[in-house]
This record gives C-alpha cells, sequence and structure tokens, in this order.
C-alpha cells in the first residue's frame, strides 16, 4: 500500500518515476491531493486493486491506462468535482466491485455490453451532470447497491429491471423522473426502493409484485399505483 493522501504532490511531481518500479503495489491512496489535476500513467501498476482519488478537487483527468489496469477492484473518485469523464476502459474492466462516483462532475457511466460483470456496488449520489444511463445495464449481474440520489435523471432504463442480484435502488431526489419502467416489479432481488422527492405521478401495476415478496417502497404522499 502506498498512502499520499493530503499530500501537494502534483501531474509533474518528481516521484512518479520512482513509483514505476512499484509494479506489485496493491492500493494507491491519492485522496485529497487538491494539487494534483492529472493522475499519472497506471500501466506499470499490473498488481493495483484499490485506487483512491477522494477529495482530490483539482483532479480534471484519468489517464486513459487505468482501463488497461485489469486488476482494479475499486474505484472511488468521490467529491473529485471537476472530474467530468472516466477512461472508456473502465467500462470494460474485469474484476472491478466497487466504483464510488458521489459528488463528482461525471457527465456518462461508461458501461460495455458484457462487461463490468462483477460490479457489485455503483454509487452516483449528487452527480449534478449525470442525465442518463446507459441503455444496456443488463452486463451488470452482480449489481446489489446502485444509488443515484439527486441526479438529474429523467428516465431509467428498463434493462434495471432483469438485474438479477439488485437488492437497493435508490432514486431519492431524482426531481425530473416522472416514471419507472414496468420491469422494476418483475425483479426477483429487490428488497429497498426509494422514490422520495420524484417526479413520478403514479407507479405502473406490478410493481405491486415488490410488496408481495415483503420489498418495501417510499414514496411522496401523492404517488400512486397504476
Amino acid at each position: 500500500m502506498l498512502d499520499l493522501s493530503w499530500s501537494t504532490i502534483f501531474e509533474d511531481w518528481g516521484g512518479w518515476a520512482l513509483l514505476k518500479m512499484a509494479t506489485k503495489l496493491k492500493v494507491l491512496n491519492l485522496s485529497y491531493c487538491r494539487s494534483l489535476t492529472r493522475t499519472p500513467d497506471f500501466s506499470v501498476f499490473e498488481s493495483l486493486e484499490i485506487l483512491n482519488l477522494e477529495r482530490s478537487s483539482d483532479l480534471n483527468e484519468i489517464h486513459p491506462s487505468l482501463g488497461d489496469v485489469k486488476t482494479l477492484v475499486s474505484l472511488n473518485v468521490k467529491h473529485c468535482i471537476r472530474l467530468k469523464e472516466l477512461p472508456a476502459g473502465v467500462g470494460r474492466m474485469e474484476e472491478l466491485k466497487e466504483l464510488i462516483l458521489y459528488g463528482s462532475a461525471i457527465k456518462e457511466i461508461p458501461i460495455s455490453r458484457g462487461c463490468l460483470t462483477k460490479l457489485e456496488i455503483l454509487d452516483a449520489t449528487l452527480c449534478e451532470k449525470l442525465a442518463q444511463l446507459p441503455e444496456f445495464m443488463d452486463s451488470l449481474v452482480s449489481l446489489t447497491k446502485l444509488n443515484l440520489d439527486f441526479c438529474p435523471i429523467a428516465s431509467i432504463p428498463s434493462s434495471i429491471g432483469h438485474l438479477p442480484s439488485l437488492e437497493q435502488l435508490s432514486l431519492h431526489g431524482c426531481w425530473l423522473l416522472r416514471e419507472i419502467p414496468d420491469s422494476i416489479g418483475q425483479s426477483k432481488s429487490l428488497t429497498e426502493l426509494d422514490l422520495k422527492w420524484t417526479a413520478i405521478p403514479e407507479f405502473p401495476e406490478r410493481i405491486g409484485n415488490l410488496h408481495k415478496r415483503g420489498s418495501w417502497t417510499y414514496v411522496n404522499s401523492n404517488n400512486k399505483i397504476a
């Protein structure tokens, strides 16, 4: 593990050259590195499993080589308020289990068809630039928790209702959301569905199936079953 959190390192820091020898490094903590605007090349980190960039507030670019790190399990860019995009390769990762985008400026979640099959947690709370989700979410077969609270999302792809492992879906405060797909009622594992403070006027009839399995739903007082 290498912990450089709260340091004043920047993109041209001389120490990056020395780090190229750390090919077996598994954990790299760059959280609260507020002078860092770009990450280094990650191609030498053949064993990297955890990358923490939380609250590196000036960070605006992650080197595209991160997408080629086959061992990454966790990526945290929470409150990276200038980071607008992730490397496309992140959407093709084979081992990634946790993707924390909370409070970042991310505009799009890169999900490639048939990939991210081991992703378990996707937290995009307060991603105020995230206006839509990829249509093909069904490759996320291991996803158990999806949090999209306070995102300006107007629609939810029907593929979400077909995720076999999804247990928690939170859309709290998605003020532009006026409907949810009928497929949500077919979800086999969903036990928590939070729709508080959305613009949904009524729910599809099949959503009643969630209650039959003991699931529960937060609703506004004006919401009703269709």
